[in-house]
């Protein structure tokens, strides 16, 4: 379920980077239909996602008390929280994923991009840069853990993009997909720490852990997210100190000389990827 979602946005992505070379009407239809495809799978990821994120604090913890209580907190979430629905119905929405993706993949063979090369790239790797840098200052702002996952969503889009067109500045765009991929599991981790800390504090009446035992799981908690997100502060200053302009403008000329080297290789024989 996990690598279709990921195939999802990897799609979505690669949609938003050339969008201006679509059909409006396809481009929206096929958003749309992507969209509902990844809630319909995430409806069935709550659940585990807060037993993972339990699991690895636990098997993170230097403290044998800490492990202790992360101990009792999983077995007490195990017991209280609600089962996720019946398996039927995650069948079925696995399968509605698959056949959008394949509908996806075959509806694409139909569109006549506009433009080619670096024309269908540019405008939507530019868009996608410049929101994901929006959002990173508005998370800045508000610090409300809505807007990080808006941002931790177009960083995502932007360091598939960036995979597209890594061949044109392999040593360069190559660290930067990393520090992406580095930002993106550091938003991802706070917000499923925020969603653990939201189940817990939810079912606090209800748990049979000692007091000492849930405080030290509060603070835990608590002080691992705070972590997470000054990586991912740090990260995002570095990832996201050039304007959309220079950004886009320093790739263009990397792709324009690997485009050239590339036609030259072709004509005289040499082909490569």
């Amino acid at each position: 379920m996990h690598g279709l979602r990921t195939a999802i946005k990897r799609l979505r992505a690669y949609l938003r980077m050339v969008r201006a070379s679509l059909e409006d009407a396809y481009y929206h239809r096929k958003t749309v239909e992507l969209r509902d495809s990844a809630r319909g799978l995430a409806d069935f990821r709550d659940r585990a996602v807060i037993f993972q994120i339990t699991d690895e604090m636990r098997e993170d913890a230097r403290k044998p008390e800490l492990r202790e209580a992360l101990q009792g907190l999983r077995a007490f979430l195990e017991r209280a929280l609600p089962a996720d629905g019946d398996s039927g119905a995650a069948k079925r929405a696995t399968h509605h994923a698959e056949e959008t993706l394949r509908s996806m993949v075959g509806s694409l063979e139909g569109q006549a991009l506009e433009a080619s090369g670096w024309q269908v790239l540019e405008g939507g790797l530019r868009g996608t840069y410049r929101k994901a840098r929006r959002l990173m200052r508005q998370w800045g702002e508000s610090g409300l853990i809505e807007d990080a996952h808006e941002w931790r969503k177009f960083s995502k889009y932007l360091m598939f993009q960036v995979q597209l067109v890594e061949k044109a500045w392999p040593g360069h765009l190559s660290k930067l997909r990393k520090r992406l991929s580095r930002l993106e599991t550091c938003l991802g981790k706070a917000h499923d720490l925020a969603m653990l800390e939201d189940a817990f504090m939810a079912l606090a009446p209800e748990c049979d852990m000692d007091t000492d035992s849930c405080m030290l799981v509060r603070s835990a908690m608590i002080r691992h997210r705070r972590y997470l997100v000054g990586r991912a502060e740090k990260l995002g200053a570095r990832i996201f100190k050039e304007a959309p302009e220079d950004f886009v403008g320093a790739i263009k000329k990397r792709w324009r000389r690997w485009s050239r080297t590339r036609e030259s290789r072709i004509e005289g024989g040499h082909i490569d990827g």
